[in-house]
Parts: structure tokens; C-alpha cells; sequence
């Protein structure tokens, strides 16, 4: 997954794998655990209907202790090629309750196929 800051005047870019695995299928709705393999606190659930692919994922604790928890959000489309692009929505909550450093990105995504994914939680 390649990310493109939003509203940057300088586009900043961020690479990471980021790992499936098949945990049920529903009619035609297919169930995922998602994880990253650079981001220990990175991973959730993802559903799949054709060509769409709706990610989820709170995360907690944070090293930086002024944060609770945090939320991703991603959505993709891919293409019959392998390749998928959507949008990325990553904030943190305070601990007083305020959204902060809210982050909304442009993503490109590549399937690279079934290989062995590192980090496995």
C-alpha cells in the first residue's frame, strides 16, 4: 500500500505491507483479518464483495501517552489487474476526548499474491 497525504503542499509518500487472511464467507461477502507487517498496532477486519474492500480497524495503547486509541478506515477498488486505489482515514482520540492528528490519504494498493506475511498477531 503506497499513501499520498491529502493537503500536503509537498507530497509525502508511505509504503507498507499490509497482510489477508480469509476468516469466513457470508453469500457473497468474504471476511478478512488484516494486519500490517511494519505496524505492530495496525490490523482489524476487512470485508470483500467483488471488487470492493471495505478495512476497519481501533487500535490502543499509543507510546505517547496524551492519546487513547485510534481509528482506520480504509476503502479500495481493485481492478482485474491486481491493482486497487481508494482512500485511507487514520486519526487518534485524546484523552480528553478530542480527535487529533486526524490523517486523510489518497492509497494506491497492489496485490503481490499469497506470500508468507511477516507479524502475524
Amino acid at each position: 500500500m503506497t499513501t499520498y497525504k491529502d493537503g500536503e503542499p509537498v507530497v509525502r509518500r508511505g509504503k507498507q505491507i499490509i497482510c489477508f487472511e480469509k476468516t469466513n464467507t457470508v453469500g457473497s461477502i468474504q471476511y478478512y483479518q488484516w494486519w500490517s507487517s511494519f505496524f505492530d498496532h495496525d490490523g482489524g477486519v476487512a470485508a470483500q464483495k467483488g471488487d470492493v474492500v471495505v478495512m476497519y480497524a481501533s487500535f490502543f495503547p499509543f507510546e505517547d501517552e496524551k492519546y487513547r486509541k485510534g481509528y482506520v478506515g480504509v476503502n479500495w477498488e481493485f481492478t482485474n489487474e491486481g491493482l486497487g486505489a481508494g482512500h485511507f482515514t487514520n486519526f487518534k482520540i485524546s484523552k480528553d476526548g478530542s480527535i487529533a492528528s486526524p490523517s486523510y490519504l489518497t492509497a494506491q494498493l497492489k496485490r503481490l499474491g499469497n506470500n508468507d506475511c511477516p507479524n502475524k498477531p
